[in-house]
């Protein structure tokens, strides 16, 4: 997976309690992959992926940083499948 840098004021850093670069990059990870989980901008599956964590530990680590529910609906392009049209 490619990856990109960025730069994170250090204040942040310290309100979140983050110790070094690999707490900064796991949490940014989860926390982008959790909004777009929950956006539903991507599977539940994609977004264990994006955080690179296992299911388990992302829904746990989802509910523990409030990001959303872990037990969003799919992604609306797959929810269109499912549904019928009544006249």
């Amino acid at each position: 997976m490619e990856s990109t840098d960025i730069n994170v004021p250090r204040d942040l850093i310290k309100l979140l309690s983050l110790e070094n670069e690999k707490d900064v990059e796991k949490r940014s990870r989860l926390l982008l992959a959790a909004k777009l989980y929950t956006d539903r901008m991507v599977t539940l599956k994609k977004a264990t992926e994006l955080a690179g964590t296992p299911h388990d530990e992302f829904a746990a680590s989802s509910k523990k940083e409030d990001t959303g529910s872990t037990s969003a609906p799919r992604p609306q392009k797959k929810l269109k499948k499912n549904i019928e049209i009544i006249d």
